[in-house]
Protein backbone atom coordinates (compact mmCIF):
# COMPACT_ATOMS: atom_id res chain seq x y z
CA UNK A 1 0.00 0.00 0.00
CA UNK A 2 2.67 2.50 1.01
CA UNK A 3 4.83 2.48 -2.13
CA UNK A 4 1.85 3.33 -4.36
CA UNK A 5 0.85 6.17 -2.02
CA UNK A 6 4.35 7.57 -2.02
CA UNK A 7 4.07 8.21 -5.71
CA UNK A 8 6.27 6.78 -8.36
CA UNK A 9 6.53 3.16 -7.39
CA UNK A 10 9.27 2.85 -10.00
CA UNK A 11 11.40 5.45 -8.17
CA UNK A 12 11.09 3.53 -4.93
CA UNK A 13 12.02 0.28 -6.66
CA UNK A 14 15.00 1.96 -8.29
CA UNK A 15 16.29 3.12 -4.91
CA UNK A 16 15.53 0.09 -2.76
CA UNK A 17 14.91 -3.60 -3.22
CA UNK A 18 11.83 -5.31 -1.86
CA UNK A 19 13.73 -6.15 1.33
CA UNK A 20 15.05 -2.61 1.70
CA UNK A 21 13.85 0.16 3.95
CA UNK A 22 11.77 3.19 2.99
CA UNK A 23 11.85 6.08 5.43
CA UNK A 24 8.98 8.54 5.29
CA UNK A 25 10.21 11.84 6.68
CA UNK A 26 7.35 14.09 7.78
CA UNK A 27 8.65 17.62 8.24
CA UNK A 28 8.11 21.33 7.61
CA UNK A 29 10.20 24.44 6.99
CA UNK A 30 8.67 26.27 9.98
CA UNK A 31 9.64 23.55 12.48
CA UNK A 32 13.01 24.21 14.14
CA UNK A 33 13.49 20.51 15.07
CA UNK A 34 12.92 19.61 11.39
CA UNK A 35 15.47 22.20 10.26
CA UNK A 36 18.02 20.76 12.73
CA UNK A 37 17.26 17.18 11.64
CA UNK A 38 17.84 17.65 7.89
CA UNK A 39 21.69 17.82 8.04
CA UNK A 40 21.75 14.65 10.15
CA UNK A 41 19.41 12.91 7.70
CA UNK A 42 21.55 14.08 4.80
CA UNK A 43 24.66 12.53 6.40
CA UNK A 44 22.96 9.20 7.18
CA UNK A 45 21.34 9.10 3.74
CA UNK A 46 24.72 9.68 2.05
CA UNK A 47 26.44 7.04 4.21
CA UNK A 48 23.79 4.37 3.51
CA UNK A 49 23.59 5.16 -0.21
CA UNK A 50 27.40 5.16 -0.58
CA UNK A 51 27.52 1.77 1.13
CA UNK A 52 25.00 0.51 -1.44
CA UNK A 53 22.34 -0.22 1.17
CA UNK A 54 18.75 -0.67 -0.05
CA UNK A 55 17.38 2.51 1.46
CA UNK A 56 15.08 5.28 0.23
CA UNK A 57 14.07 8.45 2.02
CA UNK A 58 10.86 10.25 1.06
CA UNK A 59 10.00 13.74 2.27
CA UNK A 60 6.35 14.39 3.14
CA UNK A 61 5.85 18.11 3.70
CA UNK A 62 3.49 19.68 6.21
CA UNK A 63 4.11 23.17 4.84
CA UNK A 64 1.22 25.48 3.97
CA UNK A 65 2.69 27.01 0.80
CA UNK A 66 4.67 25.77 -2.15
CA UNK A 67 7.38 28.36 -1.42
CA UNK A 68 7.83 26.96 2.11
CA UNK A 69 7.84 23.43 0.71
CA UNK A 70 10.49 24.35 -1.85
CA UNK A 71 12.61 26.03 0.83
CA UNK A 72 12.41 22.97 3.08
CA UNK A 73 13.13 20.52 0.24
CA UNK A 74 16.08 22.55 -1.05
CA UNK A 75 19.22 20.49 -0.65
CA UNK A 76 17.40 17.25 0.14
CA UNK A 77 18.93 14.58 -2.12
CA UNK A 78 15.95 12.26 -1.71
CA UNK A 79 12.46 11.81 -3.08
CA UNK A 80 9.57 14.04 -2.04
CA UNK A 81 5.82 13.72 -2.33
CA UNK A 82 4.78 16.60 -4.61
CA UNK A 83 3.41 19.57 -2.69
CA UNK A 84 0.33 19.73 -4.92
CA UNK A 85 -0.65 16.19 -4.00
CA UNK A 86 -2.41 17.10 -0.75
CA UNK A 87 -4.54 13.96 -0.77
CA UNK A 88 -1.48 11.71 -0.83
CA UNK A 89 0.36 13.73 1.83
CA UNK A 90 -2.72 13.65 4.06
CA UNK A 91 -3.30 9.94 3.53
CA UNK A 92 0.31 9.12 4.41
CA UNK A 93 0.18 11.28 7.54
CA UNK A 94 -3.08 9.65 8.61
CA UNK A 95 -1.88 6.10 7.88
CA UNK A 96 1.35 6.73 9.81
CA UNK A 97 -0.52 8.49 12.64
CA UNK A 98 1.69 11.54 12.50
CA UNK A 99 0.96 13.76 15.48
CA UNK A 100 4.17 15.78 15.71
CA UNK A 101 7.05 16.93 13.56
CA UNK A 102 9.57 15.76 12.69
CA UNK A 103 8.45 12.16 12.33
CA UNK A 104 10.41 9.40 10.63
CA UNK A 105 8.46 6.25 9.83
CA UNK A 106 10.55 3.28 8.71
CA UNK A 107 8.90 0.74 6.40
CA UNK A 108 10.48 -2.54 5.38
CA UNK A 109 9.95 -5.80 3.58
CA UNK A 110 7.87 -6.61 0.54
CA UNK A 111 4.65 -5.41 2.20
CA UNK A 112 6.35 -2.28 3.61
CA UNK A 113 5.42 -3.14 7.17
CA UNK A 114 6.19 -0.52 9.81
CA UNK A 115 9.57 -1.21 11.38
CA UNK A 116 9.48 1.90 13.56
CA UNK A 117 6.83 4.59 13.87
CA UNK A 118 9.43 6.92 15.40
CA UNK A 119 12.47 6.00 13.35
CA UNK A 120 14.80 8.79 14.39
CA UNK A 121 16.57 6.63 16.95
CA UNK A 122 17.35 3.64 14.71
CA UNK A 123 18.10 5.86 11.75
CA UNK A 124 20.40 8.37 13.47
CA UNK A 125 21.89 6.26 16.24
CA UNK A 126 21.98 2.75 14.80
CA UNK A 127 22.68 3.24 11.11
CA UNK A 128 25.57 0.75 11.37
CA UNK A 129 23.02 -1.99 12.16
CA UNK A 130 21.15 -1.38 8.92
CA UNK A 131 19.07 -3.02 7.51
CA UNK A 132 16.61 -3.11 10.34
CA UNK A 133 13.81 -5.65 10.47
CA UNK A 134 10.34 -5.53 11.92
CA UNK A 135 10.10 -7.42 15.18
CA UNK A 136 8.36 -10.76 15.00
CA UNK A 137 4.95 -10.76 16.58
CA UNK A 138 4.89 -12.49 19.95
CA UNK A 139 3.64 -16.04 19.92
CA UNK A 140 -0.11 -16.15 20.30
CA UNK A 141 -0.87 -18.11 23.48
CA UNK A 142 -3.81 -19.90 21.90
CA UNK A 143 -1.44 -21.37 19.33
CA UNK A 144 0.95 -22.66 21.96
CA UNK A 145 0.68 -26.48 22.44
CA UNK A 146 0.12 -26.19 26.21
CA UNK A 147 -2.62 -23.59 25.76
CA UNK A 148 -4.26 -25.83 23.19
CA UNK A 149 -4.31 -28.71 25.67
CA UNK A 150 -5.64 -26.52 28.49
CA UNK A 151 -8.38 -24.92 26.39
CA UNK A 152 -9.63 -28.17 24.87
CA UNK A 153 -13.15 -29.07 26.07
CA UNK A 154 -12.79 -32.82 25.51
CA UNK A 155 -10.50 -35.29 27.24
CA UNK A 156 -6.95 -34.02 27.55
CA UNK A 157 -3.97 -36.17 26.75
CA UNK A 158 -1.57 -35.40 29.60
CA UNK A 159 1.41 -36.05 27.36
CA UNK A 160 4.46 -37.98 28.39
CA UNK A 161 4.90 -38.12 32.16
CA UNK A 162 8.07 -38.96 33.95
CA UNK A 163 7.61 -41.44 36.83
CA UNK A 164 10.24 -39.54 38.81
CA UNK A 165 7.86 -36.58 39.02
CA UNK A 166 5.08 -38.61 40.66
CA UNK A 167 5.38 -38.85 44.44
CA UNK A 168 2.97 -41.06 46.33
Amino acid sequence: IMPSLVGSEMCIRDRTSSDGVVCLYFGASWSEPCVRLVPQLRAVHARLRTAGRPFALVYVSADASIADHARAADGMPWLAVPFGDEARRGALAQMCRVSELPRLVLLGGIDRAVIASDGSRPLLRHASRFPWRARAAPETPSLHPLADRLLRRGPVDPGPLSLSLIHI
